[in-house]
């Protein structure tokens, strides 16, 4: 009974299967959820463009379908939602999976100035000497190098 014992443990004509046995699971879980990654990219993908295009679609409007700074017309949110959804301003054919007319919202903002943007002067060039001070006139030129320096603020 001990030779047969040691005879089995010696023999290794059934590792590779076992081995085989061990990590097939775990080589099934890493290949499902890298599908499952590509899946959720592409549809975040999907999803981004489709809100990109219709941002877009909604700004190329006229004046006339915004008729306040907080109001955005039926007929601009029908179409700016059709452009999400479809593709289109008309379409059947669903791009963005699991979302609905009712879960897209449409809406505004203006601002009521320029945000106070003042025109700064173009940085002008200067000669500076390697300390990075502005060079003088009696100091050989070959010491000063140019650099940008702002303009006056």
């Amino acid at each position: 009974m001990i030779r047969l014992f040691h005879r089995l443990a010696r023999n290794s004509s059934g590792a590779a299967a076992a081995e085989m046995a061990l990590v097939t699971p775990l080589l099934l879980i890493i290949m499902f959820g890298s599908v499952e990654l590509g899946n959720y990219f592409m549809n975040e993908h999907s999803l981004v463009k489709a809100v990109r295009d219709g941002a877009r679609f909604a700004a190329r409007q006229s004046f006339t379908s915004y008729p306040d700074c907080s109001t955005v017309g039926t007929s601009a949110q029908d179409a700016t939602k059709n452009v999400v959804m479809y593709g289109y301003l008309s379409g059947s054919a669903v791009l963005t999976p699991n979302i609905t007319t009712s879960d897209i919202t449409v809406s505004t903002s203006c601002a009521a100035s320029a945000g106070g943007q003042k025109c700064e002067p173009r940085p002008r060039a200067a000669r500076l000497n390697r300390s990075g001070k502005p060079c003088r006139r009696r100091v050989p030129r070959r010491s000063c190098r140019r650099a940008w320096r702002p303009g006056p603020r």
